[in-house]
C-alpha cells in the first residue's frame, strides 16, 4: 500500500509538536530541509485508513515570505505534492490561527483542521461549535488534546476526509485585478504551480518569493508580458483603493475571521477583576519598569547556569573522554624512541578532536534545556519583543537577545551556543550576531571602536 503524505502546519506555540509527537511515537526522525538550517521532522504511523507519512513544517504565523521559516513551509506547500494539509490551530487563540488556516485555504489544498488545547480554551472560557466552523470553511475540524493523547481517532478520520475547500475570501475592490491575473497564470506552463488565483494574488502583492519562482520558470519575454500587466493591474488597483494592497488583503482577511468567530465561537464572560495566568505573566514580564529587570534576570540564569555552571561540570565529564583516550592509545601500535606511527598518530588525533567537542557535551544539555523552556513557556517572544527597538538601531533583531549573551557580547561565552541559538531569527543578516566577540581579535578590546564595527558588521 502506498505511503500517504502529510504536512502539518501551523503557528507558533500551537502544540503542532505535540500533535506530530502524538501521531508517530518514536518513529520519526530529524534532519534539515535541503539549502537551509531549518529542521525537517518527519515521522511515520499507521491506522485503519492507511500508513501516512508526516512532515512537520516549520512554525509560522503567515505565509508572507519574510522569515526563512515563512519561505520555506511555503516551498514546502509548493512542492511537496502532499495528500493533506494537516493544520493545527490554538483554540485559546483562534482569532491569531484563523489568519494562517484562511491562508492554507487559499492554496487549494486537500486540508484538515485540528483544534488543539481545547481544555486551555474550555478554561479561558472559550467554547467552539467545531461542526460550524467546519461547515463554514467546508473542510474538517475536530477538538484534540495534544499533550494529554486526546483525539488521535478524530484525526485520523478528518485525514481520511480531507478535501480541498471550496472556501473563498472575498476582495471586492482587487476581484477584477485577480481575474485577469488568474487568466494569465493558468495559461504558464510551470512545474509544481500552485492555485492560480492564490498565485494572482502574491503576484498583485508583489510577493518576492513567488515573483523569483515565476522568473526562474518563465523565459524572458513571457516575463516580461506578464511584468508588465502585473504592474498594469496594481495602479489600477492603488487608483481606486487609496491604500497598500497588502493593508487591503489583511484587511479584508481579518473581516473574514470576524465573521467565522461571530457564528463559531462564543465567550464566557469574564469579571473584570479575574485574570487568566498568559495575562498575570505578561503584566509582569512586559511591565515598563519590570521588564527589563526580569529579562536580565533570565538572561544571568540561563547565562551562569549553561556556560558557568555547564563548564565547571566538564571537569566530572573530562576524565571519562581521558580514559577513553587511554584505551585507544594501548590498542593502536606503540610509538618508537624515535618513530611515531602513522596509525597512532592519527587515530589519537581523531580522539583528540572529538573529545575536545565532547567534552561541551554538559554545556549543551543545560542550554538547549533552557531555551526549550523558554520556547515552550511563550518568553522567548516576550524577550524579542522587550529588545527588539534598541537592537534594531544595531540592525539585529530583537531575537538576537538571548545568541549575544551566550556569545559572550557583554561577557566572556563561548560563540558555539550563541550560533546555535540563532536558529529562530528570521534574517539571515541578524543571524551573524554571535560573530561579534571575534572582532576583538581584530580590533583589540576598545569598546568604542568594538561597538561602531559591530554595528556597521550587522547593519542592514
Amino acid at each position: 500500500m502506498q505511503r500517504k503524505k502529510i504536512l502539518l502546519a501551523g503557528q507558533q506555540n500551537a502544540g503542532k509538536s505535540t500533535v506530530f509527537n502524538m501521531l508517530t511515537g518514536a518513529r520519526q526522525h530529524v534532519a534539515n530541509y535541503p539549502g537551509v538550517t531549518v529542521d525537517k521532522k518527519t515521522g511515520y504511523f499507521s491506522n485503519e485508513f492507511g500508513s501516512y507519512q508526516l512532515i512537520d513544517l516549520p512554525g509560522t504565523y503567515s505565509l508572507t515570505s519574510f522569515s526563512l521559516e515563512e519561505r520555506v513551509a511555503r516551498k514546502a506547500l509548493r512542492e511537496e505534492n502532499a495528500d493533506v494539509v494537516l493544520n493545527v490551530m490554538d483554540a485559546a487563540n483562534i482569532n491569531r490561527s484563523l489568519h494562517l488556516s484562511l491562508q492554507l485555504m487559499e492554496l487549494e489544498l486537500p486540508a484538515a483542521i485540528a483544534l488543539n488545547m481545547m481544555d486551555v480554551a474550555k478554561k479561558e472560557g472559550i467554547e467552539i461549535d467545531s461542526q460550524k466552523l467546519a461547515t463554514a470553511l467546508n473542510v474538517p475540524v475536530v477538538e484534540c488534546i495534544g499533550r494529554l493523547g486526546k483525539g488521535v481517532e478524530d484525526i485520523a478520520k478528518a485525514i481520511n476526509q480531507a478535501k480541498p475547500s471550496q472556501f473563498t475570501i472575498p476582495y471586492p475592490k482587487l476581484e477584477d485585478a485577480i481575474s485577469i491575473l488568474t487568466q494569465r497564470v493558468d495559461d504558464l506552463e510551470c512545474d509544481s504551480k500552485p492555485a492560480s488565483r492564490w498565485l494572482g494574488l502574491r503576484l498583485l502583492e508583489s510577493d518576492q518569493e513567488a515573483i523569483s519562482w515565476l522568473k526562474s520558470e518563465l523565459d524572458a519575454q513571457t516575463w516580461q508580458e506578464l511584468h508588465e500587466l502585473i504592474e498594469q493591474q496594481q495602479s489600477a488597483v492603488k487608483a481606486k483603493l487609496g491604500t497598500e494592497i497588502n493593508d487591503y488583503i489583511v484587511a479584508q482577511r481579518q473581516l473574514v475571521v470576524s465573521r467565522l468567530i461571530d457564528s463559531c465561537v462564543s465567550f464566557e464572560e469574564q469579571t473584570s477583576d479575574k485574570k487568566s495566568f498568559t495575562q498575570r505573566f505578561d503584566s509582569l514580564v512586559l511591565n515598563k519598569f519590570g521588564a527589563p529587570i526580569f529579562l536580565i534576570a533570565t538572561v544571568f540564569v540561563i547565562y551562569q547556569s549553561s556556560i558557568v555552571y555547564g563548564y565547571e561540570l566538564t571537569n566530572y565529564w573530562w576524565p571519562y573522554l581521558a580514559a577513553f583516550r587511554e584505551v585507544v592509545a594501548s590498542i593502536l601500535p606503540d610509538a618508537g624512541f624515535l618513530y611515531d606511527p602513522y596509525v597512532r598518530s592519527l587515530g589519537l588525533w581523531v580522539v583528540d578532536s572529538a573529545n575536545t567537542l565532547l567534552n561541551y557535551i554538559p554545556i549543551f544539555l543545560i542550554l538547549f534545556a533552557l531555551i526549550a523552556i523558554l520556547e515552550d513557556s511563550g518568553y522567548m517572544a516576550r524577550i524579542a519583543f522587550i529588545s527588539d527597538k534598541i537592537l534594531h538601531r544595531f540592525g539585529l533583531h530583537g531575537q538576537s537577545t538571548l545568541p549575544m549573551i551566550l556569545a559572550g557580547v557583554f561577557a566572556g561565552g563561548c560563540a558555539v551556543p550563541g550560533v546555535m541559538a540563532t536558529k529562530g531569527i528570521p534574517d539571515n543578516r541578524a543571524r551573524l550576531a554571535p560573530f561579534l566577540p571575534c572582532l576583538h581579535e581584530l580590533f583589540g578590546e576598545d569598546p568604542a571602536l568594538y561597538i561602531v564595527v559591530g554595528h556597521l558588521f550587522c547593519r542592514k
